[in-house]
């Protein structure tokens, strides 16, 4: 497409810029210019298809960042709620514990329940860093994809003034 453009530009930059009383230039100038507005109609076309592909992606990809958002804020949610279970049992010694020891008289092994518990709530912990990962990837992916919209966008912009450029030129001959 930017060949294309450059092309279309070098064409215009070509054209005489005023007409010569009497002279067949203005015929020349329509029939160079006619395939040159028909480039630049078919440029602007697939420049409005470039754009709005970038907003579907840009869009698609904005839907995946906040479902992921949204999953992350839930599993930190959880996350915290089982720190604060964790601490709250961390802190009282239970009743059976204490039976057991005065018992005995010996220490008995911990209960494996808590090493489980623990094991679950570190690979929660791991699924977590994992969505933020991902969330930031998404991110990374939207901001390249709004670039990308921003140079097609002035990209179509600058045809369009060529555009209009070439229809100035085209009703002054």
């Amino acid at each position: 497409m930017a060949t294309d453009l450059a092309r279309v530009s070098q064409a215009l930059a070509a054209l005489p810029s005023t007409p010569v009383p009497g002279d067949a230039s203005q015929a020349d100038v329509l029939s160079v210019a006619a395939p040159l507005l028909a480039d630049l109609k078919r440029i602007n076309r697939d420049a409005y298809a470039y754009v709005a592909e970038g907003r579907g992606q840009v869009a698609s990809a904005r839907e995946r960042a906040d479902e992921c958002a949204l999953s992350l804020a839930a599993l930190q949610y959880e996350a915290s709620k089982l720190r604060e279970c964790i601490e709250a049992c961390g802190d009282v010694e239970p009743v059976y514990e204490q039976v057991l020891s005065a018992a005995h008289g010996a220490e008995t092994d911990a209960p494996r329940e808590p090493a489980a518990m623990r094991d679950h709530l570190q690979a929660t912990l791991d699924g977590c860093r994992r969505w933020e990962q991902e969330v930031r990837a998404l991110e990374a992916e939207v901001a390249e994809l709004q670039k990308q919209s921003h140079a097609s966008h002035r990209s179509l912009v600058r045809m369009e003034k060529d555009v209009f450029s070439l229809r100035q030129v085209r009703t002054r001959y």
